[in-house]
């Protein structure tokens, strides 16, 4: 059985902050916060209101129904100069990769990829450019377990 950590809303508020606070002192402004469904909808509306940037929800998964949205992608980057794209976790690194390679027109703007966790050992995932937490798969195996994925249960842990 695969092992599984646990996240806590508190967990995931403190990633978050280190998350703008990199983005902050980067001097990076976006213009828009792109949020992947499922797991970076939460956080991206929560930063578009730090940022007081328009929110934008991104279909884009790679398991779950397997369905990407490249036609409101297309239309988020002509729109928008400077477009953060988050999610929750870098895992194997297909949807960032796939994303960035569907972005690739020199005419679209500007794009920078954000991540609460980075699977280090992901094998050919864009680095993003911001992220809190680092983990190794590979190393050891997990199943990470967020707060919006059993908010009806009382902590594992």
């Amino acid at each position: 059985m695969t092992k599984k950590i646990y996240y806590t809303n508190d967990e995931i508020s403190d990633m978050l902050k280190e998350v703008i606070r990199q983005i902050v002192a980067d001097g990076y402004q976006p213009d828009c916060v792109v949020g992947l469904s499922r797991g970076g909808l939460d956080i991206g509306i929560k930063m578009s209101h730090f940022f007081g940037v328009p929110f934008e929800p991104l279909k884009w998964q790679t398991r779950n129904g397997n369905f990407q949205d490249r036609a409101n992608l297309d239309r988020i980057m002509t729109q928008y100069h400077r477009v953060l794209i988050i999610d929750d976790i870098l895992d194997s690194g297909l949807s960032l990769n796939e994303i960035d390679r569907s972005i690739g027109d020199p005419l679209h703007g500007e794009h920078r990829f954000a991540v609460l966790i980075q699977n280090i050992a992901a094998e050919d995932a864009p680095d993003p450019h911001y992220s809190a937490v680092e983990i190794n798969k590979v190393e050891t195996p997990a199943w990470i377990v967020f707060p919006w994925e059993n908010w009806w249960c009382p902590s594992l842990r």
